[in-house]
């Protein structure tokens, strides 16, 4: 894995590149962590910034998150050429029209038992929290003592593994929390893909850019080994081809990709 900003080749074809399709996670790659999900501060730079990389010919912007398009629509104002994918890529917003990927019929209900029995489990555990996405959950753990997360997270395992409908549940064990998807075979890549297709974007004639520091993101950065994949931080286990330091490296290297050319 190479620290992107120091490959002034690979920078400067893509400043070149007639054609551009970007696509970024949320948190923790175009927003710094913060203790919880809605302490997030977002720069005040990036509503700009995906306004211009979204107004250049040939580009193509997405952001895909684990957050709810309608958080995300919170947060940040983008042009309606911006995609905006949220649910891990579950839902999507392409060109102002709302979608979601098919989920078994049972799915629904099955989640909201789940997250009715986590949300009492978790209430001997001060800080932890669970999110409802509508499609998905997030069981957040980041607020609770230290040396209550392991106890609190075998718990919440047992008892996702041990539901009735377990079979119906993907299940995301991240740092801190935990996400519930649905357990079928759609993926922050398969959103991608979809937008690719729509878009009508061939990907041999496109230079196709991830970033990314989730593990979700390491279904992308699986799907499209010959694209530009940039986990955010070092890590030795990502599938990334290259890699940026931190959330203010990734504003870097957007920022140079907005400029205009010489």
């Amino acid at each position: 894995m190479n620290y992107l900003l120091s490959d002034r080749v690979m920078v400067q074809r893509v400043i070149r590149a007639p054609s551009v399709a970007l696509f970024l996670d949320f948190d923790g790659t175009i927003v710094p962590l913060a203790p919880a999900p809605d302490a997030i501060r977002v720069p005040e730079t990036l509503p700009h910034i995906l306004k211009t990389l979204a107004a250049r010919p040939g580009y193509t912007v997405g952001i895909i998150s684990g957050r709810t398009v309608a958080d995300l629509s919170h947060y940040v104002q983008v042009p309606e050429s911006v995609v905006v994918a949220g649910n891990h890529g579950l839902e999507w917003v392409i060109r102002g029209t709302y979608e979601t990927a098919a989920v078994p019929a049972a799915y629904p209900e099955a989640l909201q038992a789940l997250y009715t029995a986590c949300v009492q489990y978790i209430e001997k555990y001060p800080g932890a929290h669970v999110d409802w996405k509508g499609l998905s959950i997030s069981i957040q753990l980041r607020s609770v003592s230290p040396v209550s997360v392991p106890r609190a997270r075998t718990g919440i395992l047992e008892r996702i593994a041990h539901t009735e409908n377990a079979r119906l549940f993907a299940v995301i064990p991240g740092g801190t929390d935990i996400d519930v998807r649905p357990n079928i075979s759609w993926t922050k890549a398969s959103v991608i893909s979809r937008v690719l297709s729509e878009e009508g974007i061939r990907t041999e004639d496109t230079v196709c850019i991830y970033i990314g520091d989730d593990t979700t993101d390491e279904d992308v950065f699986r799907a499209f080994p010959s694209a530009l994949t940039i986990h955010v931080g070092r890590s030795y286990t990502s599938l990334a081809r290259y890699y940026l330091r931190d959330v203010s490296d990734v504003y870097a290297f957007l920022t140079l990709l907005a400029k205009p050319l010489p």
